[in-house]
């Protein structure tokens, strides 16, 4: 039999209400990129405008190569204009990349025909670093683009005999560049997937809180209208000797719910904050398991629940007495919560030098998907109340102790929560570093 597979806090998608804050994801990224890549275009426009009058101005309308400023100027609308169609932003990794290869490659055939040298250098180097530094692509298409970039520079004054005489500085130029621009990619990459998974942790305990919430509410309300339907009735001064004890019974039942659920509140709290850790003394735990099945024997009664208790004598421990007794409580609470007037059983011994606790109930029966969730804080199914929650926290509780808690099937309708915790606790994590 294996441990039950869960993280201390969390290790499932939690449910939640569907007006949880919403935080930025992937999707965001790419519109953010696309934003840019429009109004970084826009302002390419203007500039070749700019360009493009100056040349007219200065040399004529019919200058050599001024054709390539026309084709990139054609270029640039095009793409600004795509930028908006639906087919295109689906592939606008792919659209970006072949715009950035054949803008680089027109402006080296621009310096080719005006025997400008530089402008290969400056296209191929210009094109990577604007990449790499405004979008959100990923570090492989920036890799690509700056393969693209580099064979360009290779190629196209080879291709047009238009070599500088500083070709061997502007090639280790363009180099470092790349590799900064490379190295610049692939941080901001990994940098934008920690916080988005930062983000889904926020959005997760925002969604885990909201819908715990609302389950709290309900389940203190509750208790707490009873309490104050309980006083009303013991107040009047012609209720039956009989009917006053048993009210009084309620009402002391109503008060250990509470108790049970404040007390689970508080220690969720804790488990978000500070990850819920124990405190562990040398004890013997047969006392304090007689003491708390005691307890939960006087709520059973008064709810008129048959508990029968098998306690084997155990050996002692060093584990979190507090702990110890929040677990056991928590576990015969949920099924003494399961069921309206049968049976629950306890069993404790040792296993295998191990502590082995079983609480066995004839409530309802579950479907396999409440089974599964049960020892999840999602507020549905079976875990839509308080003891759901408490089940959550012994779980907590139990694997913070170095042991396991599991959930099984006995027979169509009883269930049984199994719980095995070690004979020493394990070994505290270091505080870290200031």
């Amino acid at each position: 039999m294996k441990p039950a597979s869960h993280s201390v806090l969390g290790g499932r998608t939690l449910g939640g209400s569907s007006h949880a804050t919403r935080f930025p994801s992937r999707l965001d990224d790419d519109q953010e990129s696309l934003g840019v890549l429009r109004l970084g275009c826009g302002f390419a426009l203007g500039f070749v405008v700019i360009y493009l009058v100056w040349l007219i101005a200065s040399r004529g309308f019919y200058t050599a190569g001024i054709g390539y400023v026309w084709l990139a100027l054609g270029e640039l609308t095009v793409f600004l204009a795509c930028m908006w169609w639906g087919p295109i932003l689906r592939i606008w990794r792919i659209w970006t990349l072949c715009f950035g290869v054949l803008l680089v490659v027109t402006f080296s055939l621009f310096g080719a025909a005006e025997n400008d040298s530089a402008l290969p250098f400056v296209s191929s180097l210009l094109c990577s670093l604007a990449t790499a530094a405004y979008v959100a692509w990923g570090w492989r298409w920036q890799l690509a683009m700056n393969a693209a970039s580099l064979t360009s520079f290779v190629a196209v004054p080879w291709l047009t005999d238009n070599v500088s005489h500083n070709r061997a500085s502007q090639f280790l130029g363009l180099l470092i560049a790349l590799a900064f621009a490379q190295s610049g990619a692939y941080f901001l990459d990994r940098y934008r997937q920690r916080i988005r998974r930062q983000l889904v942790a926020l959005e997760e305990a925002a969604r885990f809180r909201e819908a715990q919430m609302a389950t709290m509410v309900h389940d203190v309300r509750s208790p707490l209208a009873a309490l104050h339907g309980y006083g009303s009735l013991l107040e009047s001064d012609d209720m039956p000797l009989g009917e006053r004890s048993e009210v009084l019974a309620r009402l002391s039942s109503t008060l250990w719910s509470i108790d049970l659920v404040i007390s689970n509140l508080l220690d969720l709290y804790q488990a978000q904050v500070h990850n819920l850790l124990a405190s562990p003394t040398e004890l013997d735990p047969n006392p304090l398991m007689a003491n708390v099945v005691e307890n939960c024997a006087k709520q059973a009664e008064r709810r008129s629940i048959a508990l029968k208790c098998e306690l084997a004598k155990l050996p002692r421990c060093r584990q979190d007495p507090r702990h110890l007794e929040r677990i056991v409580r928590n576990l015969l609470g949920f099924s003494m919560g399961r069921v309206d007037s049968g049976t629950v059983q306890i069993k404790c011994g040792e296993n295998y030098g191990r502590i082995a606790i079983e609480v066995i109930d004839d409530g309802p029966p579950l479907s396999e998907s409440e089974l599964s969730a049960l020892l999840s804080p999602e507020p549905n199914g079976a875990t839509s109340r308080a003891v759901g929650l408490g089940l959550y926290i012994a779980r907590v509780m139990t694997e913070s102790a170095g042991g396991w808690l599991e959930v099984r099937r006995v027979g169509p309708e009883r269930i049984a929560l199994v719980v095995e915790l070690p004979t020493e606790a394990p070994a505290a994590a270091p505080e870290p570093a200031a």
